[in-house]
């Protein structure tokens, strides 16, 4: 009896520790699904595409535009271009095309392998000459990649992204009328980010910043093509507005 009595106290610890991993396992299952999108979501959110192309009379001089102006990538060796007010003369920066002025937006950007970016959204008056700080209280919103290790919300002060898998495709949701920038990890269908509460003061654009920092960092930004996405609209996103701004 004293031996059936050890063994089914043994077999009683073990089917609770049994029970204790799958709980777990199911604590850590719920916190990933907690963050990944429902389908109809994204899809949601994607209604709102926008064709968003980069526009060179802002571009600082090392940064190389593509042809068809929706690739960036940094060069050691600056263009001869001229200081127009439009402008960014210290750091690599370019904003991209339309204007927005209500509405929702969408767009992704390819940021691949590169080490250090920042994209986001700022507004039209930001200023293009001098030392730039990317935070609210500054017109911009936006996620910056810092060495190829840390991400970070660029709010003030900065919020630390512990994010689970490295960001490759990132999605902007721009909701102009809610005070809304949302950002989205497209290739896992997660949630990485919201700004809430903004205040724009008149046209958003999207911005963009990066530098070469060696290796695969050389390869460029690259804004997807958003024709494939079903609710594509062309220049405008459903439901809202926009100022074309010319290149």
């Amino acid at each position: 009896l004293k031996q059936f009595t050890e063994k089914m106290q043994s077999d009683m610890e073990k089917i609770q520790e049994s029970a204790d991993s799958l709980e777990g396992r199911i604590l850590d299952l719920g916190s990933v699904l907690s963050h990944i999108l429902p389908v109809s979501e994204l899809r949601e959110a994607q209604l709102y595409s926008v064709d968003v192309t980069l526009d060179p009379d802002t571009a600082y001089p090392s940064l190389i535009l593509s042809d068809n102006l929706r690739q960036v990538r940094y060069s050691y060796l600056q263009q001869d271009l001229p200081d127009n007010p439009e402008r960014f003369n210290l750091f690599p920066c370019v904003l991209g095309s339309p204007c927005f002025i209500a509405g929702r937006h969408y767009w992704e950007v390819e940021v691949g392998d590169k080490a250090k970016w920042t994209i986001g959204v700022c507004e039209d008056s930001v200023c293009r000459k001098g030392g730039v700080t990317s935070a609210p209280q500054n017109g911009f919103w936006a996620v910056s990649l810092w060495y190829g290790k840390e991400y970070w919300a660029l709010t003030s002060p900065m919020t630390a992204l512990p994010l689970r898998t490295p960001l490759q495709r990132v999605g902007i949701f721009l909701d102009y009328d809610a005070g809304e920038v949302s950002f989205y990890n497209v290739t896992e269908r997660c949630h990485t980010f919201t700004f809430s509460h903004a205040t724009f003061c008149g046209p958003v654009r999207p911005y963009f910043s990066l530098s070469y920092s060696g290796g695969k960092s050389a390869a460029p930004l690259i804004i997807c093509p958003m024709s494939g996405i079903d609710g594509f609209s062309g220049h405008v996103g459903n439901h809202g507005h926009s100022m074309e701004t010319s290149p």
